[in-house]
């Protein structure tokens, strides 16, 4: 897994992340706003990452717990 790789996922997923926050938070800044951190979040681990399959979920995982 290289960071290009990484990047086009986080960026693919934003949107479906934004609506997942928003169901969560009820608030579409403040999901705006969480989606910005998970992706930082998940920047920041990126050599965390033990299963390069499952990116699209590890996000997902990222931005319920932020």
């Amino acid at each position: 897994m290289n960071d290009e790789h990484l990047a086009e996922v986080l960026v693919s997923r934003a949107a479906e992340a934004h609506r997942l926050a928003t169901k969560i938070l009820r608030d579409s800044a403040a999901a705006e706003d969480a989606v910005q951190e998970a992706a930082l979040a998940a920047w920041k681990g990126r050599s965390k990452i033990r299963n390069a399959d499952n990116l699209a979920g590890w996000f997902t995982t990222i931005v319920v717990n932020v």
